[in-house]
Formats: structure tokens, C-alpha cells, sequence
């Protein structure tokens, strides 16, 4: 099974290397959507920054969703549960003038709770926490405690009398997360409180006499879950992983508007849900925050904020009953400032928000279904999970896709697409109040289609210059023209009678021994800088002193270095020929021609309906009059012709025998021939020939011996 795998992917290595680059950049994008928060991260090098980044772009796709359908008419459905069940009393900047500073005498709330009482309200909740005593109530304990004439009742006394009348009235109290986890954090402290003593420590309620107003089911908390950029767009309805304590204001007013006792509210894990009786609210467990889970609200439900009837404060105290039963029936009445004068404002998605709003936007999300869920699942460690995987299969399907097209424009075609779907997507499913991150999706994508597109342009690079010199390939992907006219040196080789030799030995050998022959006339005249130029069964075209014209270094010595590899393959062809014998294969003859001249060199070719081929080459006369002297030199019994224009080049160089003159097909004159035979004084050649003589002497001996 591995040796089939193994071979599977040798022929389809693009796909192997597709694979072996998406997964490592999946894995890495993955481990940042792990169940890790931020500040565990902290001593991972670059892990932190990473999440930080990946969060923050996730947030603000998120913030873009919110306030696109808080805009769009699909809140619509809201507006109508929300005037019907939700009835605002809110202290404004015409209620402060008109009953003065704020805090405001408390007595004005016992009024209010006249109001609410005979107008039927369903429930009533204050966004207040009453930490303090009120300066009318303080100045009536002073009073008391000189023992002089005193009101019977202070304003505290007055609205906790008022609060006690029914039990339908809810007050708020505040969790101080920083100071959480301070005392978490220091040691002498954390040690001997309990998680719970912590988070009883850590929490604001109302003032003893209001307090005891009412039983501990009628509190709730009023925090909030803000992000890293103090950004509220999550609520905790639970603390301590239970509901039978620190319940949410707002759960408990959904319970209320049920008729659902909230102390019967128990979390239920396998769904992720609150469940009270029937009813059941989703929520979505906190990474960071272990202590909590949190309710994802939809903000889109502003239209119920904005759209809930609204009484300022100050007429609402003085309503007649018949008024008020028409008002407050029935009603889940909240109280609270929406005035800029008392700093009460909250950061969401869409903007600043009163907290008293955003209490209202929380229940009727609630009320009406429409909290904002995870594709990925309810618990926030699966979600992460469900994430990575996800992530891995998309890089990886987007890696062996790109192997298959191989085409580097459609594979960044293709990476736009599968970012426009991602991001598409998730829009899509956001009208569904369903929320899919997208950021860690898109820089795997990204990192993926990179990765692919380099690797795939690397491997034409490589596969290019197999065929094309390094410098002309850069030129050709830099679109500049390639073609020029230079005077070059032309060596053609070809072996003499293959023709009849491979009708006589079977293909598998006769390509041993083609692919032996021109593995030694490449070793041979690469060393002399020559560069081939084409390249057809058993024939060579090498080329001598063109191809530095690209980089401006024209050589003036490529006759000489042609005419030493054309000696070069002679020797080489030679060594080759023992071992042959040795072998007990067939041995052969070699033709040579070498000529001189201006010749132009570029990509020829064209396009055709349906397919195409260029070729990079050079052309000319040149090129055919080296063709017809290696042509000759069967007919002239010499291996290496060189023309007399060659000649006249390197004749201080070497030692070489005229032929006369010839007639050469397509030539009008005649052209002056010469039979090489070897160098006159060369140094370099003369070694380079000695270790050529030195190896086939030694090879001789060894052959002899056996």
C-alpha cells in the first residue's frame, strides 16, 4: 500500500509538493483557532500577536455584519414583539431639569413603582445599582442619630418599601472582572479563596436596606463581556458554569416574560443550553473566561431599542392609572438614563449605546430567537476545533486544486474565488444569525495560493532553463525581446551511420547509448562555455559566443573555444568507444563541423488553434553552413571540419590541414575548408588533453589486464 502511495505521488509530484506545502501553512493556521486564549498565549513567540491579529480582523468583519443588518429590513421582524412587550422609562436631559441634579431623590422611584403597580406592569427592572446611600437618605440618619425631629421615612426606606410591595421588580448588581482577576493572579489572596468567594468578593450590590428590599432571586447582573477593544458584543448570563446563581438581568426578565421561574433555570451542557422548564436559551461557552458562559446577542435587534415606546422618567412618576394601565399592561418595563449627562453608555458594533438599550436589544433577542450562533458549534473549545479542521480541509483541497490546474493566473484566480465564497458566505449565513469567523480561513488562502503559485512559477523557472539560458529566461519573463544578431562560432555534431546502427540493436539499447554519447559531448563542451541550441536524436547544435551578448560581455575568443570542443568530443568519443568495445556494444564515428558568422538567435515559432510551440534558436546562414561541413566530413574523411572562416580565426592556435575549396548546397561561392588535427601551443588544452590521454591509457591497461 506505501509503495503505491509512494508511487502515486512520484507521478504526481505537483501534487505531493502541493500537499507538503498546504498542510504545514493549515496545521500553523489552525493551532491559532485552538481553545488558547490571548493571555495564555503570552509566552509562545509570535502565537500571541498572531491570535491578537486573527481576532481583531474577525471582529471587525463582525462589526461590518452588524451594522449592515441593523440597516437592512430583516430587523423588521423585531420592532413589532418589542413595542408589544417592552415599554422604556428613561431618565433624560427633561427629567434632570426638571427634578434636578442626578442621583435624584429616590422617593421619585417609589412613584414610579405607584405608577407601574396600578398600571399592571409584568415587570420592572432598574438599571441602577444603588451602591451608596442617597444624600436625602444620609441626611435623615444624621437627624436620627442627634435624636431631633425627623422624617418618619428616608428616600432609601421609601423606594425599599415600595420595592417590597411586589415581587416583580428586579435590581441590578455589577461583577468587577478586573478586580476578579486581580485576586486571582496574587497568590496569598487566591490561595485561600475558592473561585466562588472570589467572584462574591468581585461583585457591587445595592445598599443593605435596599438589598433587603427584596430576595436574592430579584438581582441580576448588568455586566457585560467586552473584547479586547472594549467592544460589548457578548453578555454573560452565567457565572461559576451554573445558572442557580449570578444570573443576568436579562435572563431573568425573559424568564418573567415566559412565566418562568428563574431559579428553576439549570444549564444544560450537552446542548449548550440554558434550560428553564420548555424554553431554552443558546449560549456560547467564553474561552478566555473559563468562570462564565456567554450569550452572543444579535445587534441587528437595535430596531427594538430604538423602536421601544419610550416615557421619560419625569411624566411617567405623574401618569394617571387609566394611562398607565394603557402604557404598562402586561408590559417589561425598563428604567434607566438615556441621557449624554450620565456617562452610561456602552461600545457595540454599530456605535455607543445607552446600557439600558442595550438590556432592552439583549431580552428581545432572546424573546424573539435571534442570537447571534457559531457554525461551528455552541461550545466555544469545539468551535475551535471545528474551525481548525475546517480551515485544514480548505487549505488542503485549495493546494491539490492548484496542482491539478497548475496554471499560475487561474490558481490566483481560483484563491480570489475561494476568498469571495469564504467571505460571501459568511454574510450569507450572518442574515441567519449564524457567525462564521473568516480571517484565520483567508490568510490560509492566502498563504496557500502564495505558496503554490511561487513553487509552480520556481518550477517553470527550473523546467525553463533546462531548455533556455538562465539569462534569457529572465529576459523573456521580464517580456523583453530576445532576438538578436551576433557573430557566434556554430558546432554541429551528428553520428555517422545511426540510421542503419539502431535498425540493427533494439531502442532500449541504442537510447543507452545516444543518452551515454551526449552526456560526454555536453561534459566536453560545456567547459568552453558553449550552450546548445538544438537538440534532435543524435545530432547537436552548440552555439559559441552568444549568449553573453545578454549580459554585455561578448567574447571575441568563441572560434577558439568552438574549435577546442570540437577536439574535446573527439577525445571524449574515443573513450567512449573502449568502453563500448569492453561492453561488447556497437562503436561509431562522429562528424563534426564548425563555422563562423552572424547568425540571429530568439524564439521562433507560433500559435495554432488549439495549440501552440515557440522555440528558442538560432538561425542562418551560418547555422546551415555548419550543417553541410559536418555533412562533408564522411565524404572527406575527417572527423572535425572547420570553415576558413573559423580558420582564419584560430590558425595561430592550431594545427590544422586545407582541404581546397567545396560546393556546399545553398551556398552560391565556394567556401574554404580545414581538417582540424590539434593545437599548436595551448596550455590549457594540452592539460585538458593530457587527462584525456591519461585516463585512456589507464583504462587500456585495465582492459588488458582483465
Amino acid at each position: 500500500m506505501l509503495k503505491k502511495l509512494l508511487a502515486f505521488f512520484e507521478r504526481k509530484r505537483l501534487y505531493a509538493v502541493s500537499l507538503l506545502l498546504a498542510a504545514p501553512i493549515c496545521i500553523a493556521m489552525g493551532l491559532t483557532r485552538l481553545p488558547l486564549s490571548e493571555k495564555r498565549a503570552q509566552g509562545i513567540p509570535f502565537l500571541s500577536d498572531i491570535i491578537t491579529f486573527i481576532n481583531s480582523q474577525d471582529n471587525r468583519w463582525y462589526d461590518t455584519l452588524m451594522r449592515q443588518q441593523a440597516l437592512s429590513q430583516s430587523s423588521n421582524r423585531l420592532r413589532r414583539p418589542a413595542r408589544e412587550n417592552i415599554r422604556l422609562v428613561g431618565i433624560t436631559e427633561e427629567t434632570i431639569e426638571t427634578l434636578g441634579a442626578f442621583p435624584f431623590d429616590r422617593k421619585y422611584y417609589a412613584q414610579l413603582l405607584d405608577v407601574l403597580d396600578a398600571g399592571g406592569a409584568k415587570a420592572v427592572f432598574f438599571d441602577f445599582l444603588y451602591s451608596s446611600d442617597s444624600r436625602e437618605q444620609l441626611e435623615v440618619d444624621k437627624c436620627r442619630a442627634k435624636g431631633g425631629k425627623c422624617p418618619h421615612m428616608g428616600s432609601d426606606e421609601i423606594f425599599a418599601a415600595a420595592l417590597a410591595r411586589k415581587n416583580n421588580r428586579l435590581l441590578a448588581y455589577h461583577f468587577d472582572h478586573k478586580q476578579y482577576e486581580s485576586m486571582a493572579d496574587r497568590e496569598e489572596i487566591g490561595q485561600n479563596l475558592s473561585q466562588e468567594e472570589r467572584m462574591s468578593a468581585s461583585l457591587t450590590y445595592p445598599v443593605p436596606r435596599i438589598r433587603r428590599a427584596v430576595s436574592e432571586s430579584n438581582f441580576g447582573l448588568v455586566s457585560f463581556a467586552f473584547d479586547y477593544d472594549n467592544i460589548a458584543r457578548r453578555v454573560p448570563l452565567t457565572a461559576l458554569n451554573g445558572v442557580d446563581k449570578y444570573r443576568h438581568a436579562d435572563l431573568v426578565l425573559f424568564c418573567w416574560a415566559k412565566g418562568l421561574n428563574p431559579e428553576e433555570a439549570r444549564f444544560h451542557e450537552p446542548s449548550g443550553t440554558i434550560r428553564i422548564g420548555a424554553e431554552q436559551v443558546p449560549l456560547q461557552q467564553d474561552m478566555d473566561e473559563a468562570y462564565y458562559y456567554v450569550y452572543k446577542y444579535g445587534l441587528s435587534e437595535m430596531d427594538a431599542a430604538m423602536t421601544a415606546i419610550t416615557i421619560p422618567f419625569h411624566e411617567a412618576i405623574q401618569m394617571p392609572k387609566d394611562y398607565a394601565v394603557e402604557e404598562f399592561k402586561d408590559k417589561i418595563v425598563f428604567v434607566g438614563p438615556i441621557a449624554p449627562a450620565i456617562e452610561d453608555m456602552k461600545t457595540t458594533p454599530v456605535g455607543n449605546l445607552y446600557g439600558i438599550k442595550c438590556h432592552i436589544n439583549i431580552f428581545a433577542s432572546m424573546l424573539t430567537g435571534s442570537e447571534i450562533r457559531s457554525i461551528f458549534g455552541r461550545s466555544d473549545h469545539r468551535a475551535r476545533y471545528a474551525e481548525m479542521i475546517f480551515i485544514s480541509i480548505l487549505g488542503v483541497g485549495l493546494g491539490l486544486l492548484y496542482a491539478r490546474v497548475r496554471k499560475t493566473w487561474l490558481c490566483a484566480i481560483l484563491g480570489l474565488a475561494a476568498t469571495g465564497v469564504v467571505v460571501i458566505g459568511s454574510a450569507v449565513l450572518f442574515l441567519n444569525s449564524l457567525w462564521m469567523p473568516i480571517a484565520a480561513e483567508i490568510l490560509c488562502i492566502i498563504a496557500v495560493t502564495i505558496a503554490i503559485i511561487a513553487y509552480v512559477e520556481i518550477l517553470v523557472r527550473r523546467t525553463f532553463k533546462d531548455f533556455v539560458p538562465d539569462i534569457v529566461v529572465e529576459r523573456i519573463i521580464a517580456g523583453e525581446s530576445v532576438n538578436r544578431d551576433v557573430e557566434a562560432t556554430v558546432l554541429f555534431c551528428d553520428i555517422r551511420g545511426f540510421t542503419t546502427l539502431s535498425e540493427q540493436k533494439e531502442s532500449k539499447e541504442m537510447i543507452e547509448i545516444v543518452n551515454e554519447f551526449h552526456q560526454a559531448m555536453t561534459k566536453a563542451w560545456s567547459q568552453f562555455r558553449g550552450y546548445r541550441f538544438d537538440f534532435q536524436g543524435d545530432a547537436q547544435m552548440v552555439v559559441f559566443g552568444a549568449i553573453e551578448h545578454y549580459s554585455q560581455q561578448q567574447r571575441e575568443d568563441h572560434a577558439l573555444l568552438g574549435v577546442k570542443s570540437a577536439l574535446a568530443m573527439q577525445y571524449e568519443l574515443e573513450i567512449l568507444r573502449e568502453k563500448w568495445i569492453m561492453e561488447k556494444r556497437p562503436v561509431f564515428e562522429m562528424g563534426i563541423g564548425v563555422h563562423t558568422g552572424v547568425i540571429s538567435m530568439g524564439v521562433v515559432g507560433g500559435h495554432s488553434i488549439g495549440s501552440g510551440h515557440k522555440q528558442f534558436t538560432a538561425i542562418g546562414d551560418v547555422v546551415n553552413t555548419s550543417s553541410r561541413l559536418q555533412g562533408l566530413s564522411r565524404q572527406l574523411e575527417s572527423p572535425i571540419i572547420a570553415s576558413s572562416a573559423t580558420y582564419e580565426l584560430v590558425k595561430d592556435h592550431i594545427w590544422a590541414t586545407p582541404l581546397g575549396e567545396v560546393d556546399l548546397k545553398g551556398k552560391v561561392q565556394k567556401v574554404g575548408v580545414y581538417r582540424i588535427n590539434g593545437f599548436l601551443e595551448d596550455q590549457e588544452f594540452q592539460e585538458f588533453r593530457k587527462g584525456v590521454v591519461d585516463i585512456h591509457v589507464q583504462r587500456s591497461a585495465h582492459n588488458s589486464a582483465v
